[in-house]
């Protein structure tokens, strides 16, 4: 992206993008928005990075169409299990009979946490005029409870997921580099144990139930 002339644009441009994402949230920009709601500061002035968070968070407030766009945005991915509980795997081609953990897994849990991570702001910009905005997805969901937005029992089964699915990916795409393969997200189940696959798939029932969540609270 640093490379990509439409990216590489003074601070003024920036705020006009979040300004169109906020105002027109549609599909294809919003998925746009969504890659930078997650932007942070590496280097250069951070002031920048300071004033285009605050522009961010400005286009957050009270923007309920916002919220539920990007809420529903979060709902078109499912976890890979049938109705029957089974796995839903890749039919053909060099990955056939895995799944995209990344995409499957992942990208779900970071996206429902930002969802209700972003209503957190939405709201406490809106009383305050000011948030120190977080973009890791541990810390966010430590706010949630902080600011008692999840309890306790979901803070932790939402963490656990979070981490197990990581590890995982982790893990495998480790071996990949060990045995001098490209490292990608696609992983077997049934090359598993026992224990490992009951608790992958009670992950993914369980981001399943908090997607449910997220559609009945801001769909």
């Amino acid at each position: 992206m640093a490379v990509t002339h439409k990216w590489c644009q003074p601070l003024a441009v920036w705020q006009a993008y979040y300004q169109k994402w906020a105002v027109n949230p549609e599909y294809d920009l919003l998925l746009e928005m969504s890659v930078f709601l997650d932007c942070r500061y590496i280097a250069g002035n951070p002031q920048l990075a300071n004033e285009l968070q605050t522009c961010m968070c400005q286009q957050l407030a009270n923007n309920v169409r916002l919220i539920s766009a990007l809420a529903r945005n979060a709902l078109v991915q499912k976890p890979p299990l049938s109705i029957f509980r089974n796995w839903v795997l890749v039919k053909e081609g060099e990955n056939a009979n895995t799944l995209d953990i990344k995409t499957a897994a992942l990208s779900i849990i970071v996206n429902l946490i930002r969802v209700q991570y972003l209503q957190l702001v939405s709201r406490l910009f809106s009383n305050n005029g000011s948030v120190i905005y977080k973009t890791n997805t541990e810390e966010r969901l430590q706010l949630l409870l902080t600011h008692k937005v999840i309890n306790e029992v979901t803070f932790k089964d939402l963490l656990g997921a979070f981490q197990f699915i990581t590890q995982i990916r982790y893990s495998h795409q480790l071996q990949a580099l060990q045995q001098g393969k490209i490292p990608n997200n696609h992983i077997n189940p049934n090359a598993f144990n026992s224990f490992e696959r009951t608790h992958l798939r009670e992950t993914f029932k369980l981001i399943s139930r908090y997607q449910e969540i997220i559609r009945m609270k801001y769909c």
